[in-house]
């Protein structure tokens, strides 16, 4: 049996997916102090716009 991580298959990663994913490193960063809450902010904006999603709160 082949175990090897490339060949199991998996079902292909929605917007939605995506989308919380880079929400979840946005906020990583920010709590890190790698972005500023300012930076932070402005890449949640435009990564919100160009998925054509909204945030759940």
């Amino acid at each position: 049996m082949n175990h090897d991580l490339k060949f199991i298959k998996r079902a292909p990663l929605t917007n939605g997916d995506l989308y919380r994913r880079q929400m979840a490193m946005l906020k990583s960063f920010l709590e890190h102090g790698a972005i500023s809450p300012e930076q932070y902010r402005t890449s949640a904006d435009g990564l919100t716009r160009k998925m054509h999603l909204q945030p759940k709160e």
